[in-house]
């Protein structure tokens, strides 16, 4: 049995015989040339289908006359426009847009309430930072007080303290934000501080 060579020449779209080396006809006529086949006029005649219509109804032009087979409720037309009164754009205000009165609201106690509650956050995350500062002592060499408190493991220990702590902050921030939305509904304005 002969062994087959294949080489960059033979793959490189020559239109040659692996096996032989010699040339195959091309259905074109010309060596180089690629075949036209049963996909590629699908394509061709694909898109001639579809260009021939919107060239045809691309040129096609409406007039005033046209317009009038048409009948869409609600259109206007530059004849009706211009028989409506002018609208002013400028100056004074209609009488449309009179200033509605305006009535206050006591916010004094949305005031307290969220006073109180950023006095607890507050509150709660000092003891946090706090507990985090230790824990930090814990694993250092160098903050150890003179008896070395905290002492390693201090982490472990008061792991589920931390969660709590930050699950106080969790429910005091969502608080907070009731009484930001109660007041708002309300109308009343609060101070952030």
């Amino acid at each position: 049995m002969a062994e087959i060579s294949l080489s960059s020449r033979d793959l490189s779209g020559d239109r040659r015989d692996a096996w032989s080396g010699a040339e195959t006809p091309s259905p074109c006529g010309g060596s180089g040339g690629r075949p036209v086949g049963r996909s590629s006029m699908k394509k061709f005649v694909g898109v001639i289908v579809c260009l021939v219509p919107l060239t045809a109804y691309a040129q096609q032009t409406y007039t005033n006359e046209d317009l009038r087979k048409f009948s869409v409720p609600g259109a206007y037309t530059n004849q009706d426009l211009k028989k409506m009164p002018p609208v002013q754009v400028v100056g004074k205000a209609g009488p449309s847009a009179a200033a509605a009165p305006v009535e206050t609201v006591d916010s004094r106690p949305y005031q307290m309430r969220l006073d109180l509650l950023l006095e607890q956050r507050l509150i709660v995350q000092a003891q946090l930072d706090w507990t985090n500062e230790e824990i930090e002592k814990a694993y250092s060499f160098y903050d150890k007080g003179p008896d070395g408190y905290p002492w390693p493991g201090y982490l472990s220990k008061t792991r589920g303290f931390i969660q709590y702590l930050q699950m106080q902050i969790s429910v005091v921030d969502a608080r907070i934000g009731n009484v930001e939305e109660e007041a708002y509904r309300a109308g009343a304005i609060l101070e952030t501080r």
